[in-house]
């Protein structure tokens, strides 16, 4: 089940719900959404989300088995729970009744569990949300600058959550234009790496080529030079790993998705590809660090193969 269905499915509501993907702002969202459809009184008893440090998994009978107070459900949240604390879990979610029990990126399956998958939205559900919220704002906006901001977002949920209320503070009563984005949207390092990584795994210098005339006049080129370097080392231990995606994943502190669609781009365009990209930011970022070269000049060395 995807976010945007998930409003729905808690009009009958499932006793378990697996939530995962890459996308923090959407997986927070998701948490929020259950807990206000679900839980219509007394949050303080009807709420909890489990500290998954402190608690042990002795407690975890107690924590699920105990009713709600007053109407509605009592939700419980386990974020990120290991295999063992997993194992537990799936013993104790049998015949739940009025308590739903939330696995927030679970590190094994959740058995019985409804899935809600957080990944990034794809440009057609990425367009349903933006035109969910405007409508709601009332806001009106021409199909330039529409196509414009869904571009320029680039899925990033958390960052259109910031600047759709700027722009309907900015423009009023008005029809949003694309000029009205270009002055009142920022251009976040999300931006910027995003269509980066993108032209590499395209191998689209003209993309790299505008970016980079974007980035002299909008960012601290050295902050983008330093956030590319997950990027880099995510390819690079995906072109030299024999991990599986889930093993690699916990290794890098990612999610699998995340692994597995990096793999699909080595496979096309060969291991070696990113092992010298990789191999190639480290020598320069150590330059950057001892004042050999500037972060300018390392970006278009290492992007345009100056």
């Amino acid at each position: 089940m995807k976010f945007l269905q998930l409003k729905q499915n808690l009009n009958n509501p499932s006793s378990v719900y697996t939530i995962s993907g890459d996308d923090e702002f959407l997986i927070a969202q998701a948490t929020k959404m259950i807990k206000e459809c679900l839980v219509t009184s007394f949050d303080e008893f009807n709420y909890l989300k489990v500290d998954m440090d402190l608690t042990p998994t002795s407690d975890y009978a107690n924590i699920i088995n105990t009713m709600p107070f007053g109407l509605g459900f009592r939700v419980v949240v386990f974020t990120s729970p290991t295999t063992e604390q997993v194992k537990v879990i799936n013993s104790l979610v049998k015949n739940l009744g009025q308590v739903v029990v939330v696995c927030i990126s679970p590190a094994s399956k959740v058995e019985g569990a409804e899935l809600v998958d957080c990944s990034h939205l794809d440009r057609p559900d990425l367009i349903k949300w933006v035109n969910n919220y405007l409508t709601k704002a009332g806001m009106k906006i021409d199909k330039q600058a529409f196509d414009y901001l869904i571009d320029m977002s680039q899925g990033d949920l958390a960052y259109l959550n910031v600047e759709l209320p700027k722009l309907q503070s900015y423009i009023g009563d008005e029809v949003v234009s694309v000029e009205a984005i270009r002055q009142t949207c920022t251009k976040n390092h999300n931006y910027f790496v995003y269509h980066l990584t993108n032209a590499i795994d395209c191998k689209n210098i003209k993309a790299q080529f505008d970016v980079l005339n974007s980035l002299t006049l909008a960012q601290n080129i050295g902050d983008i030079y330093a956030f590319l370097g997950p990027y880099f080392r995510r390819m690079f231990y995906c072109s030299v790993s024999k991990l599986s995606d889930d093993q690699l994943a916990n290794v890098l502190k990612v999610k699998p998705y995340a692994i597995t669609k990096s793999r699909q781009y080595v496979n096309k365009n060969k291991p070696q590809y990113y092992i010298n990209y990789y191999l190639k930011y480290i020598e320069l970022d150590y330059s950057i660090k001892s004042g050999k070269i500037s972060s300018l000049n390392a970006m278009y060395e290492l992007l345009l193969h100056i």
